[in-house]
Formats: C-alpha cells, structure tokens, sequence
C-alpha cells in the first residue's frame, strides 16, 4: 500500500511513498487539502464550486476534471472519484 504524506504548515508539501511530488496546478493542491481536511464523499458539482465559483458550471467541472486526473495520476487509488 501506497503511503501518501500531506503537510501545510509552511510550504505545502506533498510525498508519495516518501518522494515529493509536485503538483503543477495550485487548484489541485488545493483540492488536496480540502479532501484531506473534510473527508467522506463529495459531489462533483459541490467540489467545483468550492474551487471554481467564478467561472460557469460546465468550465468549473471542466477544470475539476482536470485537477482529479492529476491528483490520481500522482495518488494512485488515493482518491477516487466516480461520476
């Protein structure tokens, strides 16, 4: 099993198994955090606004799509996102 490593007392500082990752979108990160501190489910819907509230919905769903392919490219089965 993967060990995944958050830390946000400074600078943010992500490791996977012990090696940094960097996230290239500070959205990401962000997403990151906001999944590690809540925990449990969230919708799609809900996550976008969270993160994207200044753009129109199908944009803000656009760029969450984006943010999750790059979380689970760097987290494995760390995160999962369904429909």
């Amino acid at each position: 099993m993967s060990r995944l490593v958050l830390s946000f007392l400074g600078p943010p500082l992500v490791e996977m198994d012990g090696v940094p990752v960097a996230l290239k979108l500070r959205k990401a990160l962000a997403l990151l955090a906001y999944l590690a501190v809540t925990g449990g489910r969230h919708g799609r819907d809900e996550l976008a606004e969270q993160l994207f509230s200044r753009q129109d919905r199908d944009r803000g769903r656009s760029n969450l799509r984006q943010a999750l392919s790059l979380l689970r490219d760097v987290t494995g089965d760390g995160i999962c996102a369904d429909k």
